[in-house]
């Protein structure tokens, strides 16, 4: 397999130089560059795919982090760790999904990573005259060999309060 050929203009928005991103990538630094067709498929069929949004290792450096939440290597206290598929008072081990709630608030440098500012570029894309920010974050995991980690597709806006939120702005 050859080496992938490299571009060189990859800037953080601190201005820190990355290592230079694949060529091919629809990528200028942190903004990923959502084409026409792309946005024609999320308000058509409700979805699109982001081809190449992270780099293999942009994904490992937030690996590592996840893998450090769901080891319990970071502390997230009460119920903003639990499987709320369960009662709240089921050992860890017997969990089948994990849900971390809010990460960012119990280890801020994962706060503003790239995954967090490429998705903002993205919404700014596709609703460039709406205000967007992020709102709330979690991580799940489904664990292995665990018949009832059943996570379905499902739409959350039924529990939140009366906003002027829609279900493309959410």
């Amino acid at each position: 397999r050859s080496a992938p050929r490299l571009r060189r203009s990859a800037l953080r928005s601190s201005g820190r130089l990355l290592r230079p991103l694949p060529v091919g990538m629809p990528r200028e630094g942190d903004k990923y560059v959502v084409t026409d067709a792309q946005k024609r498929d999320f308000f058509e069929k409700g979805l699109a795919t982001l081809d190449n949004l992270l780099t293999e290792e942009e994904v490992a450096e937030i690996e590592a982090v996840y893998n450090r939440f769901m080891s319990r290597e970071i502390h997230v206290p009460g119920k903003d760790f639990c499987d709320m598929s369960k009662p709240f008072d089921t050992k860890f081990e017997d969990y089948s999904i994990i849900n971390c709630m809010l990460p960012t608030k119990y280890h801020p440098p994962l706060e503003g990573n790239i995954y967090e500012r490429l998705a903002a570029t993205v919404a700014a894309q596709l609703f460039p005259d709406t205000p967007m920010a992020k709102d709330y974050d979690q991580l799940l995991n489904k664990r292995p060999g665990k018949a009832d980690a059943v996570f379905g597709w499902h739409q959350d806006m039924a529990y939140w309060p009366n906003t002027k939120m829609t279900p493309l702005t959410t």
